[in-house]
């Protein structure tokens, strides 16, 4: 029984090194804003929504930057999906087909967030967004609370939208 309660405490260790890592390459990975600013783009109609980064919002939100071709925005869908019941989610499908395609996908992997297609990647050249997924929490301010690259979780999300909406 000793030898199985040491191999927990090494594979709890060796998680909770994994998940502060992961953090850390995907915070320092993430792009860049100055003076916490979104860039400014206005998004009449891509893919059925519109988008203004110079409007300011009247609760934090989302930004999401991912792709169906990636992977890890694969794994991390049903996340994005989760807090979308919950919180304001505006996600950019990057260079993945057409619409016809991503509702595809939507529904096959039973996703109901709302998507704006940027087929071309214009939006994604806008936000120097190069990394797959690349997540924004954007304050009430209109200005970005936090951003990372890579996979996160819900309670990830919803605390830093929680802390975006108390600071």
């Amino acid at each position: 029984m000793n030898k199985w309660k040491k191999w927990g405490k090494e594979l709890a260790a060796m998680a909770a090194v994994t998940v502060i890592a992961a953090s850390v390459i995907g915070y320092l990975r993430a792009p860049s804003y100055e003076d916490a600013t979104l860039p400014k783009i206005h998004i009449s109609k891509l893919g059925g929504l519109a988008y203004d980064s110079t409007v300011k919002p009247e609760e934090p939100y989302v930004l999401h930057f991912w792709a169906t071709w990636c992977p890890t925005c694969r794994a991390e869908a049903g996340n994005i999906e989760a807090v979308s019941k919950e919180h304001n989610v505006v996600t950019v499908a990057v260079k993945s087909g057409g619409m016809e395609q991503i509702e595809k996908y939507k529904r096959e992997n039973g996703l109901t967030f709302p998507v704006i297609n940027d087929e071309n990647g214009v939006m994604a050249n806008a936000f120097n967004i190069s990394v797959f997924p690349t997540t924004i929490i954007v304050g009430k301010d209109g200005k970005v609370f936090w951003a990372e690259t890579g996979y996160t979780t819900t309670w990830g999300l919803k605390l830093r939208l929680w802390l975006a909406d108390i600071w």
